[in-house]
């Protein structure tokens, strides 16, 4: 349960007052989440986890000090804000801190339903019962997970700002599992309506059914296509290895240094929009920042980066909302990005495959070889098929592949219309809202043993 508006912002300003310092913020993330996990068409876990948060990042002069406590007690927060007062005396001077943010205007946004926050164990367990009835009458077993969550933050600091959102939060994943192979669906969404897990279920089952008895192909160049999942999972790691400050600031973004010049397709646009309804909105940042829209390229030539209030400062550019909570090594990220739709179904990119491989998912991502070039390695897992005259002919045996994601999103022949939001693994806030891509020459270099275990649900 919410604990709302005007008690947070009570709380949280007789906080403020009586703490000590030049400038002082506090932040409250709170929220319950429901989660059910299954296995072997079987539910093993039914847990709701109820946290809160309280942040305090308190100035003395130029030095920052954080504190954090789980309470909201009177006596709790004047001693964590003093703890935090404690540790800025012991920081090093921040040459480029101004103050925190000062009050501007914020949009609003939905990103709350009641559907989402009504949604108990009890229903979620009819949903999941559904999808093992599927699951039997096909032969397949079963295993995944369904959370839904109700969050809220309030971001209050000393020059008056004062914010407030609630959030929900609807998230499922399936994976259907035979002695060979395996097959994946997910689905994520503010709204739990949308998530529909009868559909997930059924690609799930589809995919583990067609890929049985997967053949081997060799390594070699193969034109593919990428699922959304797939593609959110190179895009995660865009917003590490590129999109955010610390990763230009340190020369390992590929944005550094080529603002203005080609780097990838014409055919693509990427950027973080935090207003867009397309994905989960998220109006202002950790710090009450105003979201600004951010475009990282566009029409495959470099743009900008996100930015928090202090990597602004240091950089000579405006924050554009993007501060993670204190104490995250990272500062800024984006947390609402989206890839630009195109005009092609998923049916016509199958068909225009001559000879190539359907990828659902990668495992085990690595963008860390040669960020510069944003070069990754990883595997293809839950569903990936060989594909001939524009049709699935059969599941191939999972593949490694070595490639630098910005020849590949150079390569770029076919965009889907169509565009999902993909959950992140490190935020409940935010996704990655992303459409299927049909890549010509991906490199694969190597085969991986398939598996029927039970993967992490």
């Amino acid at each position: 349960m919410l604990l709302g508006e005007s008690r947070l912002f009570e709380v949280l300003r007789r906080a403020l007052e009586e703490a000590p310092g030049d400038a002082k913020e506090a932040l409250f993330i709170g929220s319950e989440q429901g989660l059910t996990r299954y296995a072997e068409s079987c539910i093993h876990q039914n847990m709701l986890v109820r946290d809160r948060l309280v942040s305090f990042r308190i100035a003395a002069g130029k030095r920052i000090g954080t504190a954090s406590t789980s309470s909201l007690e009177e006596e709790d927060l004047r001693r964590t804000a003093q703890s935090a007062f404690e540790a800025a005396r012991h920081q090093p001077e921040i040459p480029h801190f101004e103050g925190f943010p000062a009050p501007s205007p914020v949009r609003r946004v939905k990103s709350h339903f009641a559907p989402t926050a009504r949604t108990n164990a009890r229903a979620r367990a009819r949903a999941v019962k559904g999808v093992f009835d599927r699951a039997r009458k096909s032969g397949v077993r079963i295993a995944g997970s369904f959370a839904t969550a109700e969050s809220e933050v309030a971001v209050l600091n000393s020059n008056g700002l004062a914010r407030h959102q609630p959030f929900t939060s609807a998230a499922m994943t399936v994976f259907a599992l035979s002695d060979s192979v395996s097959g994946y669906a997910d689905a994520y969404s503010c709204d739990v309506r949308a998530v529909e897990p009868a559909a997930l279920a059924e690609r799930a089952i589809e995919k583990c059914l067609r890929g049985r008895n997967p053949k081997e192909i060799p390594p070699g160049r193969y034109d593919v296509v990428l699922e959304p999942t797939a593609v959110s999972e190179v895009m995660e790691w865009f917003s590490f290895t590129a999109f955010n400050p610390k990763a230009y600031d340190d020369g390992m973004s590929f944005l550094e240094g080529r603002k203005g010049k080609r780097v990838m397709g014409e055919n693509v646009t990427i950027y973080d929009d935090g207003l867009e309804r397309g994905g989960l909105p998220m109006p202002f940042d950790y710090e009450g920042s105003p979201k600004r829209k951010v475009t990282f390229v566009r029409r495959g030539r470099g743009r900008d980066i996100v930015c928090d209030s202090l990597y602004g400062a240091k950089l000579g550019r405006p924050s554009t909302g993007h501060a993670l909570p204190p104490g995250d090594p990272d500062r800024a990220m984006p947390l609402n990005l989206f890839m630009e739709a195109g005009d092609s179904t998923e049916e016509e990119m199958l068909l225009a495959l001559d000879r190539g491989v359907w990828v659902t998912k990668f495992h085990y991502l690595n963008g860390y070889l040669e960020p510069k070039q944003a070069v990754m390695t990883g595997m293809t897992r839950d569903g990936a098929f060989w594909v001939e005259g524009g049709k699935i002919q059969s599941g191939i045996a999972n593949m490694r592949f070595t490639q630098g994601m910005l020849e590949a999103f150079s390569n770029i022949e076919r965009i889907s219309k169509k565009r999902r939001p993909i959950k992140t693994w490190w935020s409940d806030v935010g996704a990655n809202t992303v459409p299927a891509l049909l890549i010509r020459n991906f490199a694969f270099t190597g085969r991986q043993e398939t598996s029927s275990k039970t993967p992490d649900a």
